[in-house]
């Protein structure tokens, strides 16, 4: 490695394909040689990963453009991180369901069912499904910001007589659209 003042200030890459120019340490340009690049065939993950990052990218370039998400970006955006970063991760990032509290539910109404989940921007949606043991609807709802506490709460309206076997779903979804759901059985 050789240090060349005049080259490395005017230059910064690749020269040729043998050799490249770039900062070293301490803020000094040097000129090394280029490493040569193998082409090798992506595996399904590397593929998905970049699929995915693609997505994100439209998602923040579609969402700085609708002046409420931009907004809202703008004020989560930190540490010099950009809006279009924000956008994009918060696309990358699904919410998720901590936890699915039943045991203050009993089939009467006014039962509640306590749902502990979030995201790092924030959720649109969080819904509870009650299902009979054979799949068919008892009922369904939106569930309710619990303040204080992070959670959120469904009040059950329907009278249940036997609630062995009964589903519960709860699904989340996030500004992006990101859906989670998790299913518990009484």
């Amino acid at each position: 490695m050789s240090t060349t003042d005049e080259l490395s200030k005017a230059y910064n890459g690749l020269l040729g394909e043998q050799v490249q120019v770039k900062k070293g340490r301490k803020g000094k340009n040097v000129v090394i040689m280029a490493k040569s690049r193998v082409k090798r065939k992506l595996t399904e993950k590397q593929i998905e990963a970049r699929q995915q990052l693609s997505l994100a990218a439209e998602y923040a370039r579609t969402a700085l453009q609708d002046p409420a998400l931009n907004e809202m970006y703008q004020k989560r955006a930190q540490n010099g991180v950009s809006v279009f970063r924000t956008a994009a991760n918060d696309f990358l990032q699904r919410p998720f369901i901590r936890d699915v509290d039943a045991s203050e539910y009993h089939g009467n109404p006014g039962d509640v069912i306590r749902v502990s989940a979030g995201d790092k921007i924030g959720l649109t949606e969080v819904r509870a499904k009650l299902l009979a043991p054979d799949g068919t609807l008892v009922e369904s709802g939106p569930c309710v910001r619990a303040l204080p506490t992070a959670g959120y709460l469904y009040t059950a309206m329907v009278q249940v007589s036997d609630i062995s076997g009964m589903t519960v779903t709860v699904t989340v979804r996030d500004t992006p659209g990101n859906i989670v759901n998790k299913l518990l059985t009484l």
